[in-house]
Order: C-alpha cells, then sequence, then structure tokens
C-alpha cells in the first residue's frame, strides 16, 4: 500500500525566482513505500530522476538498509526528507518533532486512511482474535500498521503477541497473495487491508462464499509518514504541497501515478497525529505489560 509521494519532490520548480531547488530523499531499501514501486516494476530512483530533470530539478536519492541511519541522516542535514513507518513516527516522535516538520503521507485509492480485516474460511466456526492461537497466518511482507494492528489484539484478547502463539507466519509481497494463500487453503488466516479486499472481491465474486471476515479494525491507519529536516525553506515546502494536490500534472508522472492508485499528497494535521499516536501508544503499552 503504499507510496509513492515523491513526486513532489518536484516542488521542483523555483524556491524563489533565481534559486533552482536541489533535494535530497532518503529511502529505506525495503520500506512500504519502495514496495509499491517493485510491484508495479517501476525504478523509483530512474523514474524520480527522470521525473526531477522534467521539472528542471536537480535530484540527489539515497538508500539505507537502517531506519536509524536514516534517520540521523536527516537530523545531521545530509537528506532533505525521509519516508518512515508509522510506528517509527510513534516511537520517536517527541525527537522527530523537534528536528523535523511537515510531515505528509499519500492518499491511495482516493482514501487518506486505512482499515484491515483478518479474514478467514468460511467453514472456520471460531470467530475472533483467540482462534489464531496454533494456526497459519499470512500477512504482507512490509505491512507494519497489519502486524501491529494483529498484534494488538492477541495481547488484549491473549496476552501474547500473536507471533507467540501462532504456528507460522507467511510473510507475502501482496495482499492479493494473502488473500488467495486463505483461499486456497494455504494459510488458516490473513490480514488485508479494506480497500484490497473489495477491489478483489468485485473482480472475483465467488470470494465471498469461501471467505469471510473475522475482526475489522477502525479505519485510522495511514501507510508511512514523510518528514522534512527543519533546515527546509518554507516558500519549497509550501510549493511541495501544492504541486502535490494534483500528482498527474507534473511531468511524466501519469502513467505512474495510475499504476500505483496514488492521488494526491496531503499534509498531516496534529489531531490525526494525535489521534493515531494515541493508539500506538496504548499499543506499546501493552506490549510492555504483557513481557
Amino acid at each position: 500500500m503504499r507510496v509513492l509521494f515523491v513526486l513532489f519532490l518536484i516542488f521542483n520548480i523555483h524556491c524563489n525566482a533565481d534559486k533552482l531547488l536541489s533535494p535530497r530523499f532518503g529511502f529505506l531499501y525495503n520500506g512500504e513505500f519502495l514496495v509499491h514501486f517493485q510491484n508495479a516494476k517501476i525504478n523509483i530512483k530512474s523514474w524520480l530522476k527522470n521525473v526531477a530533470s522534467s521539472n528542471n530539478v536537480k535530484l540527489d536519492v539515497k538508500f539505507y538498509d537502517d531506519i536509524n541511519k536514516m534517520y540521523t541522516a536527516l537530523k545531521n542535514d545530509e537528506v532533505d526528507m525521509i519516508v518512515v513507518p508509522s510506528v517509527f513516527f510513534f516511537q520517536n516522535r517527541e525527537d522527530i518533532e523537534k528536528n523535523a516538520e511537515h510531515f505528509w503521507s499519500l492518499s491511495l485509492h482516493w482514501e487518506r486512511k486505512m482499515q484491515y480485516y483478518l479474514i478467514s474460511k468460511n467453514t472456520n466456526r471460531t470467530n475472533g482474535i483467540k482462534g489464531i492461537r496454533n494456526k497459519i497466518i499470512s500477512i504482507k511482507r512490509t505491512d507494519k500498521n497489519a502486524m501491529i494492528w494483529l498484534d494488538k489484539n492477541s495481547l488484549l484478547e491473549n496476552k501474547k503477541g500473536f507471533q507467540e502463539i501462532i504456528k507460522t507466519i507467511k510473510y507475502k509481497n501482496k495482499n492479493s497473495e494473502v488473500l488467495f494463500d486463505v483461499f486456497f487453503g494455504k494459510s488458516d488466516y490473513g490480514v488485508i487491508t479494506s480497500k484490497d479486499w473489495d477491489i478483489l472481491l468485485k473482480s472475483n465474486p465467488n470470494i465471498k462464499d469461501k471467505l469471510k471476515i473475522i475482526k475489522k479494525s477502525k479505519k485510522v491507519f495511514i501507510p508511512f509518514l514523510g518528514i522534512f529536516n527543519k533546515q527546509n525553506n518554507e516558500k519549497a515546502m509550501a510549493l511541495f504541497f501544492r504541486l502535490g494536490v494534483n500528482l498527474k500534472k507534473l511531468a511524466n508522472s501519469d502513467k505512474v501515478v495510475k499504476n500505483l492508485n496514488f492521488n494526491y499528497v496531503y499534509e498531516i494535521d496534529k489531531n490525526t497525529l494525535d489521534d493515531l499516536g494515541t493508539y500506538y501508544l496504548d499499543y506499546f503499552e501493552l506490549q510492555k505489560k504483557n513481557r
């Protein structure tokens, strides 16, 4: 699910009439953002540089294999923007807000927030999270929100994290693979987004004859957060979000946006951060309590 934001890197044009921007972006090799591009068979680095060049921008793209190193690079002003999982943001929110600002994400299928479903076969007579004990579960490899939602519910109902009580966890590259693992009996349960459930159900109506939704999350999750260091020019930030309102208008971006199902960039407001932050803080406390 997760995400192409980078389009606006193309806050490309000019910070003012005579100063050309030279943005520097940092990404995790195996982050949720990059997976969207890989699934769409798009080379993010080549595409970003092509977009930047078409919009008179010199772009530097850096990849990291460690999120802490990437965040340190942001604090040291070695990069202007990075993309991090939501859980990392809330684990380090106090420090991040000292060093970064202008948090943003992307809309997926015209939706800003995501919801998760725990699914199983219709023949499964066990309802609820307690039924996952000693079972096989499929889940998207890079979707940390899905794992945290399942883990939090397991801590609440089973008093243990889900990985402590299940038989096997199968990491998949796509939500469609998660669903079909359950559909064909390769897994007992799966966790997918509600949007992917709807899309797959529309193209394969017989899914509803074999699968059911065991539990639904609230629609509160965001796939990741993009954050800028505080050294960035305010005019550049304003331009970034202005261009992000309609990514398809940027040169060389229309096809990519269509393939990745991204629609627009939006700045995350404080209320959204606080609401999601409460969810994560509750989860962190449950982890401590059940250690």
